[in-house]
């Protein structure tokens, strides 16, 4: 059950999830491939309740990522798609965006 001040708010857990006001973006990720608990926490936690998540990862080319434009992509995009699945598995139907930012130090 959503504590009050949500269903006040969004009318009802069914109404947020037909039209959600809110995400949360998680940084679910600390390159190279650590993966922080409490971010993943927070992941999960959000997709069972329905809200919205923006899986991030931002591997710095030649610092947290491979020194290649190829191997930070591919590392960035492992990231995040790992971020993605995790919320997936815990609620098929969350609605997740896939946050890669490689970027160059």
């Amino acid at each position: 059950m959503w504590p009050r001040s949500r269903r006040c708010a969004a009318g009802s857990a069914a109404a947020f999830r037909d039209r959600p006001f809110l995400s949360f973006h998680v940084n679910h990720v600390t390159p190279p491939l650590r993966f922080a608990p409490e971010a993943l926490a927070v992941l999960a936690e959000a997709a069972r309740l329905g809200i919205p998540v923006h899986c991030n990862s931002f591997g710095q080319m030649g610092a947290s990522s491979p020194v290649t434009v190829a191997g930070c992509l591919a590392q960035t995009v492992t990231e995040t798609l790992v971020g993605m699945i995790v919320a997936w598995l815990v609620n098929p139907e969350v609605k997740a965006v896939f946050g890669a930012r490689p970027s160059r130090t």
